[in-house]
């Protein structure tokens, strides 16, 4: 198709589209836009299968990836290698795109699935868009309300593109820090917690301690926390327990989280609008909505999720920056500024919006936070990011429309969606207890995909129950003293080998799936676990790590298939040598705690595990 339709910019662009049926001759397809932006529809095309799997027997499904994007002649630019990576690279890649830069947008998305639907002879479609890719979705259904029978927006942006700095974020995290504990944690207070950490953080005495994290800091990190708390139900689960440990003057919990928290967006998860340069080429697609852009230039995204940040690598006396997500959201979203303004005067501007933000439009948080976590500096050198993009902006159609929001989502937060569902007339908002953001694969009890098929086949909308409560990780004990011993042994040996226990479980184990080279990951209770190749296979390395205060274990492990590490252990108890343990592959422990002989099965380490409040993760999908 053409690059420009209106034809002022010559050049054409081809896109890959796969098709995907179970039956000769369908009575209906669905065409599915991942998010990101900058996700491939046709990597996602077995997760879109699974979602509307009941649908198979009457639908095709139809994806492709976007202009710039996987098949679709990805959009590259080629910067000198010695280019700032904190913002001169953008500027330089935008001047070297030229006026090809402009046509990656939602905008052009839409007018290219009305091309894909023609090109296929295709009747009316049913529209399917997951979290960035709802805002095509919503633009399409401007533009070509002829060609839709029915929209599905899970997880959606609002339908007039996402301000720099998402207040309905702040509100959804100011509900979900409430309702976090209700049942599943008495006498935890989260929403206190936070506060309580980020006052003690403000009152630190200046360079007291230059490693020590900052007020803005601490926000920066907790915000990144609850972003990945929306796709990862550990990272939710283990919020109240860090919070409380930091409020109490222990920063080691949160950090912790923290370093979890960025490996999992480092997965493939779903994400809204993440931030530009921050991961390098062979990190993972990150999940994400508007966290902080050039502020790393190795981390990997959004759940989720996908590739809206450009892909970074070396060629030569060259750099290669895969631009396509920073193109799109640039030319999408509004901003403070004009696009005729320079450099400067766009910062003045910023600076002058963070000086508006009242605290209680950002609470729990802070302004410096929400402005750092909106990814608001990838744009400042766009050349054309500004307060006026160019898109479709009249009312939205009347069309059938179905909108999936996570109870649980920040990125995309329920109060949007409610927003969003008043705009469109006639339309049906499912709202989904436990679950955060990308509905449709992270409901695990079908509602969803259940409501989607009903909807598209003309059968009615059921809502969506509550279940149980989700499980919370504990705090962990304040000392070994008074734990139950274990192994058959008495006193402080089996007390010991308890803690022991509970460490592999809490702080070894919990971290295992989030295993990446090079990923440290602090201690709950001091010490930490690097993961590094073990004997040429995957493992760690801990030092001095520790769940349970004062108990603390050495030494290198390899992973096995059944998530067990094997090795040996040295534990220290206060600083001294206590023992040495071995962990055999069946899960099994054996060696000496106090000069005493240990020996435990793993069906005996699980029942402590469950015993202690640590038999949870099972329960997570």
């Amino acid at each position: 198709m053409p690059l420009d339709r209106t034809g002022r910019v010559a050049g054409r662009v081809s896109l890959f589209v796969e098709r995907y049926a179970t039956v000769a001759h369908p009575t209906g397809t669905v065409v599915a836009l991942p998010g990101g932006p900058g996700q491939s529809g046709v990597d996602l095309l077995g997760d879109f299968r699974d979602g509307l799997r009941s649908l198979l027997g009457t639908h095709a499904i139809v994806t492709f990836d976007e202009r710039g994007i996987g098949r679709s002649q990805p959009l590259d630019c080629r910067v000198p290698a010695d280019d700032d990576l904190s913002g001169k690279l953008l500027s330089a890649c935008a001047r070297r795109l030229g006026a090809r830069a402009r046509f990656y947008s939602s905008d052009d998305t839409a007018s290219d699935i009305e091309a894909i639907r023609q090109a296929l002879g295709l009747g009316a479609i049913d529209l399917y868009g997951v979290s960035y890719g709802t805002f095509p979705a919503t633009e399409y259904a401007r533009r070509y309300p002829a060609g839709l029978a029915h929209l599905v927006l899970d997880s959606a942006l609002p339908a007039d593109g996402d301000l720099d700095v998402k207040l309905n974020t702040f509100t959804s995290i100011r509900r979900q820090l409430a309702t976090i504990c209700t049942v599943a944690c008495p006498g935890l207070d989260p929403a206190g917690d936070f506060a309580g950490f980020l006052a003690r953080l403000a009152t630190k005495p200046p360079k007291a301690d230059p490693t020590a994290l900052s007020r803005d800091e601490g926000a920066g990190i907790l915000l990144s926390i609850l972003y990945a708390s929306d796709l990862d139900p550990f990272v939710r689960a283990s919020i109240p327990a860090a919070l409380r440990l930091g409020a109490g003057g222990d920063d080691s919990a949160v950090l912790r989280l923290g370093a979890i928290a960025e490996a999992s967006e480092s997965g493939d998860q779903a994400d809204v609008g993440r931030g530009a340069i921050t991961r390098a080429s062979e990190s993972g697609e990150q999940g994400d909505v508007g966290r902080g852009a050039i502020t790393r230039a190795s981390e990997s995204g959004e759940q989720g999720d996908e590739a809206d940040a450009p892909a970074v690598s070396s060629a030569g006396r060259s750099t290669v920056v895969d631009a396509e997500g920073v193109a799109t959201r640039c030319e999408d979203e509004r901003f403070v500024w004009s696009s005729d303004d320079s450099l400067a005067v766009r910062r003045e501007k910023v600076l002058a919006e963070q000086a508006g933000l009242t605290a209680a439009e950002v609470a729990p948080l802070t302004a410096t936070a929400a402005l750092d976590g909106s990814g608001i500096a990838d744009c400042e050198r766009w050349p054309d990011a500004g307060a006026h993009p160019a898109r479709e902006t009249g009312p939205l159609p009347a069309v059938p429309t179905l909108i999936l929001s996570g109870v649980d989502d920040v990125r995309t937060p329920l109060e949007q969606a409610q927003t969003l569902a008043g705009q469109i007339p006639g339309s049906i908002l499912l709202t989904v207890p436990g679950v955060g953001h990308a509905v449709l694969v992270n409901d695990q009890t079908g509602c969803a995909p259940r409501a989607v098929a009903a909807f598209l086949t003309g059968a009615t909308v059921l809502p969506c129950a509550a279940g149980s409560p989700s499980p919370v990780d504990p705090l962990p004990p304040s000392s070994f003293a008074g734990l139950a011993p274990a192994g058959g042994l008495t006193g402080e040996p089996g007390e010991i080998l308890t803690a022991s226990v509970l460490t592999l479980r809490h702080d070894v184990g919990f971290v295992t799936p989030y295993s990446s080279y090079g990923l440290a990951v602090p201690g709950t209770a001091g010490g930490g676990l690097v993961d590094l190749p073990v004997d040429g296979r995957a493992g760690a390395v801990a030092y001095r790590i520790s769940y349970v205060p004062s108990v603390s274990l050495t030494g290198a492990l390899t992973f096995v298939s059944r998530g067990y590490g094997t090795g040996r252990l040295e534990v220290r108890v206060a600083g001294h040598s206590y023992g040495g343990l071995r962990l055999a592959a069946s899960g099994a422990i054996t060696g000496t705690l106090g000069g005493i002989p240990v020996s435990l099965s793993n069906a005996a380490r699980e029942a402590i595990d469950l015993a202690n409040g640590l038999g949870f993760i099972g329960q997570l999908k």
